[in-house]
């Protein structure tokens, strides 16, 4: 009795080599393999065998093939991609962005794509227009989109993948990958003994997206409790974030801080915040954080991670950003596509007042 699962999985182990070799060996698009027979040598199999793998693979687009029977590596899709990069280890500050951006360029080699990276001033040069033209694609961190980026892109032709912004109206038609923090958000509504809570204060920055969740945020206020958070305090962002947050607080180190919420919109904020008030010997408010770093890296001396957060989930939108533009442009498709990643309550010590529901 044959065993054609056994053969099956044969013909897949030499095709994951072959095409790593094809890799290794920088094929170009529509250079023609090695023939059945060379590769049946080097592999120690029958011809039999390497041509149904490659029709394995031709079935799969991994390869094209042409009427003489010859098989050739497919032009592969060049991406270009506008974001925050992989920073050395010494380097590393901004944990939760670093480490979806390596997992990122990670899951780029499981992809037969080409990548080129971008930086804010391509854009606003004229370098930009000479990259345009070989690109099939652009995915674009929010972090680098605004009206002059925008601009630039008006005349391009290929697909376009916003991710990691909340949904926004544009004049270039793009597709977008975005955290959903609404049911994240109607959960805390839902849990949080409002009533314990004298005050109500949203930490936020002049970042538009901070100005957008914002927003979100005094809908579900006023959803949920048809009125405003009690006081909005905007902070720079950036380099300055840290500096920013610990002069304002510092300043206000004064005050009795216990029985307010402190909604921060970044956790940079939430751990500079804590720290200043804890160092000044303040009534502790407590605080909703955005963002889940503590998962990254250690805060201060707790042994276990202290905020509750609502995480974006940030590494699954840069990976269902790239499997989304990869796919419009294997099928040629014009379709604008909006996929909402929900974001996800993390319970912890920070919110005293939160019940079971």
């Amino acid at each position: 009795m044959i065993n054609r699962s056994h053969n099956n999985s044969k013909r897949r182990k030499l095709a994951e080599l072959l095409l790593q070799e094809l890799r290794e060996r920088g094929y170009r698009g529509g250079e023609r393999i090695d023939s059945v027979r060379s590769l049946a040598t080097r592999f120690g199999v029958t011809a039999v065998t390497i041509t149904r793998m490659l029709d394995d693979l031709y079935n799969e687009g991994k390869l094209l093939h042409n009427e003489k029977g010859g098989f050739f590596w497919p032009r592969l899709p060049q991406i270009g991609y506008l974001g925050p990069l992989p920073k050395p280890e010494q380097l590393k500050k901004e944990f939760l962005i670093e480490e979806a951006t390596e997992k990122f360029f990670q899951r780029i080699q499981d992809f037969s794509c080409k990548v080129v990276c971008l930086n804010y001033a391509d854009v606003l040069s004229g370098h930009l227009g000479k990259i345009l033209p070989d690109l099939d694609g652009i995915l674009i961190d929010g972090s680098h989109w605004d009206e002059k980026v925008e601009a630039k892109l008006n005349d391009f032709k290929g697909k376009i993948v916003l991710i990691n912004n909340l949904p926004k109206e544009t004049l270039v038609p793009i597709s977008q990958v975005y955290p959903d923090y609404k049911g994240a958000l109607a959960e805390f509504f839902s849990k949080c003994e409002w009533s314990s809570y004298r005050k109500v204060i949203l930490v936020q920055s002049v970042n538009p997206n901070s100005l957008q969740l914002a927003g979100l945020f005094n809908e579900f206020m006023a959803q949920y409790l048809h009125r405003e958070v009690d006081e909005t305090i905007v902070l720079e962002d950036g380099i300055y974030t840290d500096i920013s947050a610990f002069k304002y607080f510092s300043a206000r180190a004064g005050e009795d801080w216990g029985g307010c919420l402190i909604i921060s919109l970044s956790e940079y904020y939430s751990r500079v915040i804590y720290n200043t008030l804890a160092e000044h010997k303040c009534a502790m408010p407590d605080i909703l954080s955005f963002d889940n770093l503590e998962e990254r890296s250690q805060f201060g001396n707790f042994e276990q991670p202290y905020f509750t957060s609502v995480e974006r989930r940030l590494p699954e939108i840069l990976q269902r950003g790239l499997d989304l533009i990869l796919r419009l442009i294997d099928e040629k498709s014009d379709e604008l596509v909006r996929v909402g990643i929900p974001a996800k309550l993390i319970e912890r010590k920070s919110v005293v007042f939160l019940r079971d529901k």
